[in-house]
């Protein structure tokens, strides 16, 4: 409608959403990653400062602006927990841990939990973590 405003909350890439990431490029170690055009549906489709953006200017939105926010994923569990989470928020890494025989998983499960030990202390998890706030305006007229 004129005048509307949009704003979207995308992931920041690997290097700023270790959460998401570690996980990934340990898996990647365990089954080869299927190869993706540059435009897949996946977490950083839109991490690359500009794109989503771009996007939206050229709908026709006005007054585009992308602004980093930089938090923490942060919550009062250990590593079993978060591993069991992971697992489940993604369709991706649920079916390539599902293939896997339980020797490999349990090596999987230790090279995760290597890769992600400095993200949990004293009884808590936590992620640092970066998004993109990308908004715009439609015309007023």
């Amino acid at each position: 409608r004129p005048g509307g405003r949009v704003a979207y909350v995308v992931w920041s890439g690997p290097d700023r959403t270790p959460f998401i990431s570690v996980a990934t490029e340990v898996l990647a170690r365990f089954v080869a990653p299927d190869p993706e055009p540059p435009d897949a549906l996946n977490a950083w489709r839109f991490a690359e400062r500009g794109v989503l953006a771009g996007h939206l200017r050229d709908a026709g939105l006005v007054d585009v602006s992308e602004t980093p926010l930089a938090f923490d994923i942060a919550l009062p569990i250990d590593f079993d927990a978060f591993w069991k989470m992971r697992i489940e928020l993604s369709d991706t890494l649920r079916e390539k841990v599902g293939r896997l025989d339980e020797a490999v998983a349990a090596s999987l499960d230790d090279a995760v939990r290597e890769a992600t030990r400095s993200f949990f202390r004293s009884g808590t998890m936590r992620f640092p973590s970066e998004a993109l706030v990308v908004a715009g305006s439609t015309a007023s007229h």
